[in-house]
């Protein structure tokens, strides 16, 4: 597994697909790629496709039809016009996928044929399924082997967690879940959560950034400091050598 340290965007696998995560030095994120051609830190020319996050488990598909119940298209008309949705699956060289974040997980996904996901994971999308949802998605436009990367979130160290909301998620992914904080109380290991939900789906976890937002001074974290910014993940496809 890879753990690569920040700045650059890191390669999932060997479909040309890249994935790169801001932090708190690249600013908040938030007014970044909402619209067509909006400076975003990616290359130029791509379409930067992001959500209007829900906490749930829909999945929206971009520049390709949407297949069976899994997903829907990406709304036509406007580009202020955002989905509600927590994940979006892409085929094809024309849009950059983002979410954003402040203390969830943010998820990367890729094909060796070019299919490539961005998802946003709290716990309530992964006790939903978003994960496993965008995974069917994938596969339902073509990708066979899926690698995974997952970016900063909060650490158990700092997610104090209640009773019943912890006995939930470890009833879907396991007790391997429940932790204790950096004070021993209870606590939901979200990443390992999320390493789990794609054991679940049958995808491979290549990039683990394995930091904590909470703890590290390079993230936004609403938990820890109430940060009104959110950082991004981003995930494009590598343009074909001309």
């Amino acid at each position: 597994m890879h753990l690569p340290g920040p700045g650059g965007p890191s390669r999932l696998g060997a479909g040309g697909v890249l994935a790169l995560w801001t932090g708190r030095g690249a600013g908040d994120q938030r007014a970044l790629g909402k619209r067509a051609g909006a400076p975003a830190p990616v290359p130029r020319g791509l379409v930067v496709r992001r959500l209007n996050q829900q906490h749930g488990c829909e999945v929206v598909v971009v520049d390709a039809p949407a297949v069976g119940s899994l997903c829907v298209p990406w709304p036509s008309g406007s580009d202020d016009r955002l989905p509600d949705a927590d994940a979006a699956v892409c085929r094809g060289h024309r849009s950059c996928l983002a979410v954003l974040s402040a203390d969830c997980a943010t998820v990367a996904l890729a094909s060796g044929e070019g299919v490539f996901a961005a998802a946003h994971v709290g716990w309530r999308g992964l006790v939903a399924g978003v994960l496993e949802r965008t995974l069917r998605a994938m596969r339902s436009l073509g990708a066979t082997e899926v690698s995974a990367g997952m970016g900063p979130c909060i650490h158990p160290c700092c997610y104090r967690f209640a009773t019943p909301e912890l006995d939930v998620v470890a009833k879907r992914y396991g007790d391997q879940v429940r932790a204790l904080t950096a004070q021993g109380e209870l606590a939901l290991d979200l990443p390992q959560a999320v390493r789990s939900a794609l054991a679940v789906g049958e995808a491979q976890l290549v990039v683990d950034m394995d930091r904590c937002t909470a703890c590290e001074s390079d993230s936004f974290s609403y938990r820890a400091r109430h940060d009104e910014e959110r950082q991004a993940l981003y995930v494009w496809l590598e343009p074909d050598p001309p």
